[in-house]
């Protein structure tokens, strides 16, 4: 069952998900994350259990949003691993393409697991060879910081 908190951060992005990224970056954001500050552990707990129930469009703009979530707020959370594995249930092959850009945050994951590092470069594997990676330096930085990543655990 959803909790009223995750229901309220998918009506936000319900009602704006068609605005561009500045609308997200300027204000957008914010509204999540004034209901993120009000999470407890149990609450992180669920919201990261309720992902893989997320829709599409959800995972594309929550990713975003959970990126620049600052570590200096309220709550101390690990919100790149948050992150990563919303890019990995992410079916939007070429938003995922995108998200390639931000790969070097694989560093800043508090609890390394090997397992979801494994996923994710089994995901910018598919993405180069189903041809979605359409930048080759991006696709090289990509698998760089999670071999990196990998061989440091």
């Amino acid at each position: 069952m959803t909790s009223h908190k995750i229901s309220e951060i998918k009506h936000i992005i319900e009602k704006d998900r068609n605005t561009d990224g500045d609308y997200w970056l300027n204000g957008g954001n914010e509204m999540i994350y004034k209901i993120l500050d009000t999470f407890n552990q149990s609450d992180w707990k669920e919201l990261e259990e309720d992902l893989v129930n997320f829709k599409d469009y959800e995972h594309s703009i929550f990713a975003r949003t959970i990126l620049h979530y600052d570590e200096n707020r309220i709550v101390d959370i690990d919100h790149y691993q948050l992150f990563f594995r919303s890019f990995i249930l992410l079916k939007d092959y070429e938003d995922c393409d995108c998200l390639l850009f931000d790969m070097f945050y694989i560093e800043n994951v508090k609890n390394p697991d090997l397992e979801l590092f494994n996923n994710i470069k089994s995901k910018i594997q598919f993405l180069e060879e189903a041809g979605f990676s359409t930048n080759e330096d991006i696709l090289h930085l990509a698998y760089n910081s999670i071999d990196k990543v990998i061989k440091g655990i």
